[in-house]
């Protein structure tokens, strides 16, 4: 049990910068989310089904509708998964991601002067795929260890019921040795 603990102590913090890696290569708009689910970022009520690149908005699709009608009728709009990854500070195109912020950065984020991540920290700088291939192997490595933390404990669990069969067979020897000195 000591083992699997110090095992989901690690794992979880493990799994905080591999999730953040992951929602780099992910997509964008992590500021409005209700669950696992992107919100339409017009309403703000429904789930996001459209993405609009030339309006740089993700539109449900009752505000998708409303809005291009006519003259926006010809934007092509794109899936909601399909988004492309946003700095959420600037609103801009993701350039990169820093490990040390666990965010998306933009040109402007990278700026000097302007950017507090090319600035305060230039070496947790990662281009987005390697970021994404870290976080894949992060987690791929987390699933193993939970895997093996659950085979233990499935063990451990085998083991306790063989010593509560033992000691239930204990009880029983002992009580009837217990009745047989009664009845001498």
């Amino acid at each position: 049990t000591r083992v699997f603990s110090k095992m989901a102590s690690s794992a979880a913090s493990a799994a905080t910068s591999a999730a953040a890696a992951a929602c780099a290569q992910a997509g964008p708009a992590q500021e409005a989310k209700r669950g696992n689910r992107l919100m339409c970022d017009d309403c703000g009520v429904r789930e996001g089904a459209q993405f609009c690149p030339k309006c740089e908005v993700l539109f449900c699709v009752e505000c998708d509708a409303a809005v291009h009608v006519r003259a926006l009728k010809s934007h092509n709009r794109v899936p909601a998964d399909q988004r492309p990854a946003v700095c959420l500070i600037h609103n801009k195109d993701a350039e990169a991601f820093c490990t040390i912020d666990q965010r998306l950065v933009c040109a402007s984020c990278l700026s000097v002067g302007v950017g507090v991540c090319a600035v305060s920290h230039p070496a947790a700088i990662t281009p987005i795929p390697e970021a994404a291939t870290t976080a894949r192997e992060s987690l791929a490595t987390l699933s193993k260890t939970f895997q093996m933390s659950e085979e233990c404990m499935v063990k451990e669990a085998g083991l306790l019921r063989e010593q509560r069969t033992l000691i239930d067979e204990r009880i029983e020897h002992l009580e009837a040795a217990l009745v047989c000195s009664r009845d001498a």
